[in-house]
């Protein structure tokens, strides 16, 4: 919603996402069902693959369009000024690599629910994906602040003198942290 600066007809289609997708997912998976498991024995889903497909395919929906929407704002904004900001340039590449690992990711979930015999199908691992992915983008967000001096790293005025060096120190530790990934 950043990108279009709160605009009231991009709200309603979010929305629309977002309570489709709900209904969808509370359709779909509604009923559940407990098996007693013995000890130590794996834990593996016993259902069709069409049914827990549902369970992928919502999120890859909602991905897809913010994608798109992303993309077109971007698209809307390098056509409106001659040259296209750090930071647009950063959303634009740093979100087509989120995209397709996110894709990918999905793909292989999707293929191993629709080949596999309903007893080997494993937990997905998308999960895991999308928390890679968020430190990943924070972290490339941080070092391009960091690099364009746009962040401050000195205590402001109202912080303590004792603290002062404490803080000094850990903004240098972060600094070097930042640049062993740069």
């Amino acid at each position: 919603m950043a990108l279009y600066n709160w605009n009231k007809s991009a709200m309603p289609v979010l929305s629309a996402l977002l309570i489709g997708q709900t209904i969808t997912l509370f359709a779909f998976t509604g009923e559940v069902k407990f098996t007693p498991v013995a000890a130590g024995a794996p834990c593996v889903v016993k259902s069709k693959a069409t049914y827990l497909s549902v369970v992928w395919w919502c999120p890859l929906s909602v991905d897809t369009i913010l994608f798109a929407l992303t993309n077109f704002r971007i698209y809307q904004l390098r056509k409106l000024y001659s040259q296209m900001s750090p930071l647009l340039h950063m959303l634009r590449r740093d979100g087509i690599l989120y995209y397709g690992v996110i894709c990918t990711t999905y793909a292989a979930n999707l293929i191993n629910y629709y080949s596999n015999p309903t007893q080997s199908k494993g937990a997905g691992t998308i999960r895991y994906t999308y928390e890679d992915m968020y430190k990943f983008r924070w972290l490339n967000v941080k070092v391009k602040l960091i690099r364009s001096n746009e962040v401050n790293l000195r205590p402001s005025p109202t912080v303590s003198v004792d603290t002062e060096g404490v803080m000094r120190d850990s903004a240098r530790k972060e600094r070097a942290i930042l640049e062993t990934f740069a």
